[in-house]
């Protein structure tokens, strides 16, 4: 199939219009509106609605979107077999803003020491969203907490796992005392944004232990949800090492609860992709960032 048909498929829906697309790939218009007519009448389908303000994909262009994106990065990659200076290209990484902000640090530190040919791009995300990401070839790999992959697509390795922790204000009557999920659903909870696993979990928890009238507020940030609990306006439950700074400064504090789950982490990637050198050094070093006793980055 004619790369240069799917580049154009790719763009329009990227732009919303052909005006757009015709800049964005410095072609005329008509060549464009030539494209998307001989992709159509290749298919034997019709991949856009032509509505008054933008074109949108049809259910046909919805199918084929990921497979144009991945098949336009795998030519890239056959264009770049021989180039020994393919090892310089960017790797796109999605992940939960809690590993974000303290897990891939280290593996960005690793990187500049020890392949700094590497270009090692983050986005923070939720499952739904990463998982979309990498559907739609936005995003090279992933960092999710554990779910089910119901896209044949993609494909999930576990690297390692998060303890969690309940977290309250320092003062708060149930510092350090060992509580029943029961007895939790009587305060007001702050928990990340639907899409967060690990956070639907304990809602659902939540929730069946106050028989369907748990308190449960959502956060769209980490650090909201921290200076909340610490002005002592809720509980929450974060990772143990989105917390641990906190709490030894003793801003926040634990309150111990049995049958807290310990989500697992897995790295995905799309199934089938041909990754390059680059992506191969950012999934080790993402591996190492899990071990118990993970390697200094200093060589």
């Amino acid at each position: 199939m004619d790369t240069r048909l799917l580049r154009t498929f790719v763009s329009l829906h990227d732009t919303g219009s052909f005006t757009a697309t015709a800049q964005d790939l410095a072609f005329a218009q008509s060549t464009v509106s030539a494209h998307i007519q001989s992709l159509e009448q290749r298919l034997g389908v019709r991949l856009f609605d032509r509505l008054p303000t933008r074109v949108v994909l049809t259910a046909h262009g919805r199918r084929l979107l990921p497979l144009a994106r991945q098949m336009l990065d795998l030519a890239a990659e056959a264009e770049r077999i021989a180039d020994p200076a393919d090892g310089h290209c960017a790797v796109r990484l999605v992940a939960p803003g809690t590993l974000c902000g303290h897990r891939l640090p280290q593996v960005a530190m690793f990187l500049r020491q020890h392949h700094p040919q590497v270009q090692l791009s983050v986005a923070a995300a939720g499952t739904t969203a990463a998982l979309d990401a990498l559907g739609n070839g936005s995003a090279d790999l992933a960092l999710v907490f554990e779910c089910e992959l119901t896209n044949a697509g993609i494909g999930g390795e576990r690297i390692g796992t998060e303890r969690l922790a309940v977290i309250c204000a320092p003062d708060h009557p149930l510092v350090g005392r060992r509580v029943s999920w029961q007895r939790l659903a009587e305060h007001e909870f702050l928990l990340l944004e639907e899409g967060c696993s690990y956070g639907d979990v304990v809602a659902r928890r939540l929730g069946m232990a106050a028989s369907g009238r748990a308190k449960v507020s959502r956060f769209g940030s980490v650090d909201a949800i921290r200076a909340c609990v610490a002005a002592d306006l809720g509980l929450s439950v974060l990772p143990r090492v989105a917390v641990e700074e906190s709490i030894r400064a003793g801003k926040l504090a634990t309150i111990d609860t049995p049958g807290l789950p310990a989500p697992r982490v897995l790295l995905v990637t799309r199934a089938g992709r041909c990754d390059g050198p680059a992506t191969a050094t950012v999934s080790e070093a993402l591996r190492a960032a899990f071990l118990p006793n993970p390697p200094s980055p200093v060589g």
